[in-house]
């Protein structure tokens, strides 16, 4: 899986690409939120939006694992 993405809850990998939360969701179609497929642990997609921007901020400094 090229981007794979370990889940904080459950600890199950799978790619987010196309994990959108719960479709019922009202900002489902637009949100920054990724989904675990195994759990529906939801997080914010680390590559958009402010998570984004200090996962960039923290990869410059160094700071992250």
């Amino acid at each position: 899986m090229n981007g794979a993405r370990t889940c904080g809850l459950c600890g199950g990998t799978f790619d987010p690409a196309g994990q959108g939360c719960r479709p019922s969701c009202p900002l489902a179609g637009g949100c920054g939120m990724v989904c675990c497929p195994r759990c529906g642990y939801g997080a914010p997609e680390e590559t958009r939006g402010l998570a984004g921007l200090l996962r960039k901020a923290l990869v410059r400094l160094g700071r992250t694992r």
